[in-house]
C-alpha cells in the first residue's frame, strides 16, 4: 500500500483500499483535539450498543488525548486528510501491566497499546490492524521486540483484531478497577 500526505480535507469518506493512496499515519497534533474527542466520543457509543462496558466511565477523555498528543506518541490514520484512526503508544510496561494473572511471553523490552479508535463508518475494514501494524513499525525502528495490550473481556471486536494480528492472550490486569484480558505479540 502507498501512504502519502494529503493536504486537502474531504467532507466524505470512501472505503480504503490497498492500492488506496490516501491513506497516511502521522504524529497526533493539537489541531487534531477535536476530531480525536469525536472518536472517542463514537467509540463510547459503539462499545455501549455493543454491550461493552468498557470506557463508559470518565477513562480516557478529553485530557488523557491531550496529554498523548503533548508526549508526541498518539497517532492518527488519515483517509483523504481526514482523520479515520487514532492509537497511543507507550515505548515501555504500564506499571499495572507488571501485576498480571497469568503470564507475560516474554520479558523484553516492549511498548504498551492504548486508545486503539477507528471511524465509526469505517468499522471492519482493517484499519484497526493496520494500526497496529504501524505500531509494530514503529517498535522495530527502535529495536522494541515485543507489544502489550489489553481489553477488555466482553470487547471481542478488539480481541479478534489482536488474535488476527498474531497477539496471544497471557491472562488478566486490572486498570482502573477493572480486570482487562491481556495480550502480548514478539515482534519478529
Amino acid at each position: 500500500m502507498n501512504t502519502r500526505s494529503q493536504s486537502g480535507a474531504s467532507n466524505t469518506v470512501s472505503r480504503p483500499s490497498a492500492a488506496d493512496s490516501a491513506l497516511c499515519f502521522r504524529p497526533a497534533a493539537q489541531g487534531d483535539h477535536g476530531q480525536l474527542v469525536r472518536l472517542l466520543k463514537e467509540a463510547r457509543t459503539f462499545l455501549r450498543d455493543s454491550g461493552v462496558d468498557q470506557w463508559q466511565g470518565s477513562y480516557p477523555n478529553e485530557e488523557t488525548l491531550r496529554a498523548d498528543i503533548a508526549d508526541g506518541n498518539g497517532w492518527v490514520l488519515t483517509l483523504n486528510g481526514e482523520i479515520c484512526a487514532y492509537f497511543y503508544i507507550a515505548y515501555q510496561m504500564e506499571e499495572y501491566q507488571r501485576h498480571i494473572d497469568g503470564a507475560w511471553k516474554t520479558n523484553l523490552p516492549c511498548a504498551s497499546i492504548h486508545r486503539l479508535m477507528v471511524d465509526n463508518r469505517l468499522k471492519g475494514r482493517g484499519l484497526g490492524a493496520l494500526c497496529l501494524s504501524h505500531a509494530e513499525s514503529l517498535c522495530r525502528e527502535r529495536g522494541i521486540d515485543s507489544i502489550k495490550t489489553d481489553t477488555d473481556k466482553d470487547n471481542l471486536p478488539m480481541q479478534r483484531v489482536l488474535e488476527k494480528m498474531g497477539y496471544v492472550y497471557c491472562g488478566t490486569v486490572t486498570f482502573d478497577s477493572s480486570s482487562k484480558i491481556a495480550f502480548e505479540k514478539v515482534l519478529e
